[in-house]
């Protein structure tokens, strides 16, 4: 039984103009599929070679997603892609080699409203650390599907769309624990926007072994892979990896661990500040037995209730041997470290440029900057006002901010009963729907970057407060009295009785 030989893919397709019928278009329908090329594959090896001629599947994107078509892909090209050029201190530089197939073949297809999913699934994932192998495929691996979505008429009512296409960078080293960056970028011919986010996988849901290459793929939905503990499909290589949403590349600290881990990657496309289609690439990253002395920051730093601020590398490479920071103060020579985790006290107000050099002096040297801000005086704080479970509570932001103004709110108003119970104005209203004590949460940032949460319990009642300025008092015959009530609450009436002079003589 071949298996596990798929270590990436996508779909993707082109506009080639109207059909030779009334209300259809041609289309290219294309497939990449990715294996590691410094693996044996074919006769004398478990490991299946990419095929000849692959089948993409075409269903309309509504329930119950009807097959349109199961479309023979023959083979167009093939190619290699070969890391050559390593850093010049990294130890144990591994091969890193991929074989790239593309598929295409063209196909016309009905103008519908709703618009097609391409589809292709496969039962041979490689293994990967961060994927459990608990789908229903023979070999036990969860498989592969790749998918792109095309939109119809009612998406897109006018015009005309290819689908946006991952650029051929996957040869980036990473090694373990280290900081890197890998370029997840994609090209739209036709200069639509694009977005870029983690997701899940996608498995095949089939019981199917390698020979299923010439099956076509199951219908929507499909289903996630499920994750080892501590990944997930936005954090597939764990929490300190995230990715950019408008360049798609992807960076952060690599995992400890040496081994696969799948990263799978959608592009949105969007006209107009419209999503008109998105797909899938998913592909397995390779964690290296290697490390790089790589001096490593995050892009910026910032304190808002005070002028100090700590610093670390956020690469642990064992190969760093030594440090030195400049925290960027003009006018002095006294702004340094040669602490690996050093804590400065800024003097004033303002934005720093801060360096980090490690070995500095040494042949396997880096350097690396970012932006430290100082901006103390920022307080977040709210008062509210309001009467009972009857009526809204007002909502009013306090909050204060000594440099830059308060530019963002966001209200979380800590009803149980909906998730209906945020806002994002400065001073909203909101009506409780029960007698409660709910927990009022306020996140406020400020246009220096500052961020801060308060959080404050109040108690709503089925009547409002009532305070008298007096209690039970003695005055006598002729003597007067005046009467106050207050509940601190705008608005509220009050009724006394009884209304008319009684006399209470003993």
């Amino acid at each position: 039984m071949f298996a596990s030989h798929i270590v990436g893919g996508e779909a993707f397709y082109t506009y080639l103009g109207p059909g030779t019928t009334a209300n259809t278009s041609r289309y290219k329908v294309s497939l990449r599929l990715f294996r590691d090329c410094n693996v044996q594959c074919g006769q004398g090896s478990n490991v299946a070679c990419l095929p000849a001629v692959a089948i993409v599947s075409i269903f309309t994107n509504v329930a119950p997603y009807i097959r349109k078509a199961a479309l023979d892909v023959p083979l167009e090209s093939s190619k290699f892609l070969t890391l050559t050029k390593y850093p010049s201190c990294i130890t144990s530089p591994p091969q890193i080699c991929y074989e790239v197939k593309t598929y295409s073949a063209t196909v016309t297809l009905p103008d519908n409203n709703e618009g097609y999913i391409l589809a292709y699934q496969n039962c041979c994932r490689a293994q990967a650390a961060n994927v459990l192998d608990n789908a229903p495929s023979i070999n036990g691996s969860p498989g592969v599907t790749y998918d792109c979505i095309m939109p119809g008429k009612t998406t897109l009512p006018t015009g005309t769309n290819s689908s946006a296409v991952f650029n051929l960078k996957d040869t980036a080293l990473v090694c373990y624990a280290s900081g890197f960056s890998v370029d997840f970028g994609a090209t739209d011919p036709d200069k639509d926007s694009l977005s870029y986010e983690l997701s899940s996988a996608y498995q095949s849901d089939a019981a199917f072994g390698s020979a299923n290459d010439g099956l076509p793929a199951l219908e929507p939905p499909y289903n996630a892979v499920s994750y080892a503990i501590n990944f997930s499909g936005t954090k597939p290589l764990g929490s300190q990896v995230t990715i950019n949403p408008k360049t798609g590349i992807i960076s952060g600290i690599s995992p400890a661990a040496v081994g696969r881990y799948v990263v799978n990657v959608i592009v949105k496309e969007w006209r107009n500040g419209k999503l008109i289609g998105q797909h899938r690439k998913d592909f397995i990253m390779r964690v290296e037995n290697c490390t790089i002395p790589t001096a490593l920051l995050k892009p910026s730093y910032i304190t808002c209730d005070g002028f100090n601020l700590s610093f670390k590398n956020e690469s642990p490479s064992p190969d760093i041997n030594s440090y030195f920071w400049d925290f960027g103060v003009q006018g002095t020579d006294a702004d340094t470290s040669t602490s690996p985790t050093p804590t400065y006290s800024f003097s004033d107000s303002g934005t720093y440029r801060v360096t980090l050099i490690t070995n500095r002096g040494q042949q396997c040297s880096d350097t690396a900057t970012a932006l430290a801000k100082v901006y103390p005086g920022f307080i977040p704080d709210f008062t509210v006002n309001g009467s009972c479970v009857l009526n809204p509570y007002q909502f009013i932001d306090r909050t204060t901010s000594k440099y830059g103004i308060v530019d963002s709110w966001h209200w979380d108003f800590g009803d149980l009963s909906t998730t209906a119970d945020s806002s994002l104005i400065q001073n909203p209203t909101y009506q409780y729907s029960t007698v409660q004590t709910p927990s009022v949460r306020l996140i406020v940032t400020n246009s220096k970057g500052c961020l801060d949460t308060i959080l404050k319990q109040i108690d709503i009642s089925d009547k409002p407060t009532v305070d008298l300025a007096f209690r039970d008092t003695l005055i006598c015959i002729k003597d007067s009295l005046q009467l106050n009530a207050s509940s601190g609450i705008a608005g509220i009436s009050y009724n006394w009785t009884p209304t008319i002079y009684r006399n209470f003589d003993t």
